[in-house]
């Protein structure tokens, strides 16, 4: 489908050996926002689900943590 909104959550980990979560939005295939950092999955998560509620008036179709 070529609308389809898929939302990519990723751990970082850092220098200090932190971990940070940053997703990405992606429509048609292209990626169209980043966001982050977030202290966990779930607020990143939460965090691009608003961003799509916002921007295309609705939730992503497919949520991936990677």
């Amino acid at each position: 489908m070529a609308d389809r909104i898929e939302v990519i959550v990723e751990r970082w980990t850092n220098l200090d050996k932190s971990t940070d979560y940053r997703w990405s939005v992606w429509r048609g295939g292209t990626r169209v926002e980043m966001g982050g950092p977030h202290p966990s999955a779930e607020a990143s998560e939460d965090a691009a689900v608003e961003y799509c509620r916002k921007s295309f008036k609705r939730a992503p179709d497919r949520i991936e943590r990677l």
